[in-house]
This record gives C-alpha cells, structure tokens and sequence, in this order.
C-alpha cells in the first residue's frame, strides 16, 4: 500500500495548485485509503 501512496505523491507534487496542499491532501488521503 505503501507505494501505491508514494505514486500519489508524485502525481500531486507535479500539480502547482495542490502543491501547496499537497502535505494536507496526502496526510488526509493516505489516512482515508
């Protein structure tokens, strides 16, 4: 599961606009998975 988040993670950090809430977005959305 593990890297199935740090895909994600990659996906947002490539995003300008949620890399500001990329932290939050991914805290909330690794809990939440």
């Amino acid at each position: 599961m593990n890297k199935t988040k740090t895909r994600k993670v990659l996906i947002v950090d490539d995003d300008p606009g949620i890399r500001t809430m990329n932290g939050f977005t991914l805290m909330h959305e690794g809990w939440d998975v």
